[in-house]
């Protein structure tokens, strides 16, 4: 995962993949596995690796997150969201999952992606208005939407926080629109994620 984190995506696949050599039956491996497709933008393979997680332990949300918005990197919108609901249901339904708002927006569903935010927004005058987590989320669903300004000031704003929520901000595909931009950079040398 610390691999990951910082874009070292070819040694993250080979700790990966030794780590399951020794515990081939780890649902936990195998869904680190299924993340580190996907930050590695191999999706098809993200989705069976998490669909074999599943399989190690049906009850663990990680590998159904991660399949999701898998689907959704490869277009396929209903798998997403449908994959993403599932998830934010079996957290108590008030989680903020930016990805969701992120495929609505992808997927041409502008009104969801609204509705979305304007959930997470309200969630921020519920739990503070300085929630990292939140912030976060808002910021990809801003990327979704095309909003580059909305979406770095969000993620300036996450970065104020606790930084554990940023953690996969460089390896983040909902991102991807922010990276050439100078606010993105500043926002991972912030969190020691830059080269």
């Amino acid at each position: 995962m610390l691999l990951m984190r910082r874009n070292k995506l070819d040694q993250a696949l080979a700790a990966a993949q030794r780590a399951l050599y020794f515990a081939h039956e780890s649902a936990r491996f195998q869904s680190g596995l299924a993340e580190v497709y996907y930050h590695a933008g191999r999706y098809d393979d993200a989705v069976r690796a998490a669909a074999r997680a599943q399989s190690l332990d049906p009850n663990w949300i990680v590998p159904v997150a991660v399949q999701a918005a898998a689907y959704g990197q490869l277009g396929k919108y209903d798998q997403a969201v449908a994959g993403l609901k599932k998830v934010t249901e079996q957290a108590g339904g008030d989680v903020c999952f930016g990805e969701l708002g992120f495929f609505y927006a992808r997927s041409g569903q502008r009104e969801r992606a609204l509705e979305f935010l304007a959930g997470c927004e309200a969630g921020l005058k519920k739990h503070g208005q300085r929630d990292p987590g939140l912030a976060y989320a808002i910021a990809k669903v801003q990327a979704g939407l095309g909003n580059r300004e909305q979406a770095l000031a969000w993620l300036e704003r996450a970065a104020e926080g606790e930084p554990r929520w940023l953690i996969y901000v460089r390896v983040d595909p909902t991102l991807v629109s922010l990276h050439a931009e100078p606010r993105f950079r500043a926002v991972l040398k912030k969190m020691r994620l830059d080269d």
